[in-house]
């Protein structure tokens, strides 16, 4: 289990002109393992995930929201490749 999480999160409502309603964001959070973790596992002692991400309210009622996030050593293991997760939220209120 992480022994502790830091993230930290910045969102602009204002990126392009005309789209007030429109949010852009980039978070990076790393999460480290405590020792008893890394000894039980043979972990690495973190793993970080980046991601950016635009919401666009295309209709009062619908939103699109494309996003991508890498993660730099998935589940704590150096011996993992990078990942990437590419994803598309769609909000629809009736």
């Amino acid at each position: 289990m992480s022994a502790r999480r830091i993230g930290q999160e910045i969102r602009d409502c204002t990126l392009l002109d005309g789209r007030d309603d429109d949010t852009a964001g980039i978070a990076v959070t790393t999460s480290h393992a405590s020792g008893k973790f890394r000894q039980l596992n043979a972990s690495d002692s973190s793993e970080t995930m980046v991601e950016i991400t635009y919401r666009a309210q295309l209709q009062p009622w619908f939103s699109l929201q494309p996003m991508a996030r890498r993660i730099l050593k998935p589940n704590m293991d150096a011996a993992l490749r990078d990942a990437w997760l590419v994803g598309v939220w769609l909000d629809a209120a009736f």
